[in-house]
């Protein structure tokens, strides 16, 4: 997997991970609250391409394909803890 590749691959897991967040969101009453559900899979997507990429640029990485597929799993976690977030309340917004 090249750089190009494992960077599109980083941020359609983004994408998946801001879809899993925000199904069935019930806007009616939480309408702001939300928000929160968005912005933190796209601020976790955004981490990970800046990491991505300072991370392969500075180092000398022989296998750049594992450093991508830990950070699509880590983007896809957060949108599921977003999801378990919303049903079971862990963190107090």
């Amino acid at each position: 997997m090249n750089v190009r590749n494992a960077i599109l691959k980083i941020i359609l897991s983004g994408i998946l991970s801001v879809i899993i967040s925000m199904a069935g969101v019930n806007y009616g009453a939480v309408e702001l609250g939300a928000i929160i559900y968005f912005i933190i899979p796209v601020t976790a997507c955004i981490i990970t391409l800046i990491s991505y990429k300072i991370i392969v640029n500075a180092f000398t990485i022989n296998r750049p394909s594992i450093l991508a597929n830990s950070f699509i799993a880590l983007n896809i976690v957060v949108g599921i803890f977003m999801r378990l977030d919303f049903y079971y309340n862990i963190v107090n917004w």
